[in-house]
């Protein structure tokens, strides 16, 4: 049985229109669910931002 990693909390929102874009201050994001793939990472979180409604994953932020 493999353990999944806690999800990271997302730093900003991803939405460049949104005034909370890298300015995380007072920011707040709700979990929206979460999707599975065939290669790891395999439950992936997803999330909405409460201020703009965007939605969007831990992916989101990857570098890899």
């Amino acid at each position: 049985m493999t353990t999944q990693a806690a999800p990271q909390a997302p730093p900003f929102c991803p939405n460049p229109e949104c005034v909370f874009h890298l300015k995380p201050t007072g920011w707040k994001y709700d979990l929206d669910g979460e999707f599975y793939r065939k290669n790891p990472p395999h439950r992936v979180q997803r999330f909405v931002c409460c201020s703009c409604g965007r939605h969007f994953s831990e992916q989101t932020f990857r570098t890899t």
